[in-house]
């Protein structure tokens, strides 16, 4: 079992080789390159008229 300490250690020595280390990858990603997205400004809603509820198996949430 680790001792309380090591963890802590542990989380420092991560924000250290985050911050002093070259981490990064070029052929790692998140994907989102592959998407572009048009803005569709909406001026004219009344956000209180927005409805979020949803309905699943008969049910309102």
């Amino acid at each position: 079992m680790k001792q309380p300490g090591n963890t802590q250690k542990r989380k420092d020595e991560h924000i250290q080789i985050v911050l002093n280390e070259n981490v990064t990858s070029d052929k790692v990603t998140t994907g989102f390159e592959k998407y572009r997205f048009v803005h569709q400004a909406l001026p004219e809603v009344d956000l209180e008229e927005i409805d979020l509820s949803t309905a699943f198996l008969g049910k309102v949430a």
